[in-house]
């Protein structure tokens, strides 16, 4: 089982390069770019949406922005 990519960074931020190929702080503006982004579509949907679950209800996301934005680097690279 291989271990979550995005703890191991943030275990080891001198590691990000070589991951993934930009520096941790780079990184961590580009997870922030994605949240907010991530967020402004997600009001967008809801806008219209036609509601039969109430807002709020349903599964919760299991990976966050972070993971998915480490997901496709570390995938390319094995």
């Amino acid at each position: 089982m291989m271990t979550n990519p995005l703890v191991k960074i943030e275990s080891h931020p001198q590691s990000a390069k070589r991951l993934i190929g930009i520096n941790y702080e780079q990184f961590i503006t580009l997870v922030a770019l994605a949240e907010q982004r991530h967020k402004q579509k997600q009001i967008e949907i809801e806008k219209n949406k036609v509601r039969i679950i109430a807002s709020g209800g349903g599964r919760k996301p299991k990976m966050s922005v972070g993971d998915f934005l480490m997901v496709v680097p570390v995938y390319n690279c094995e």
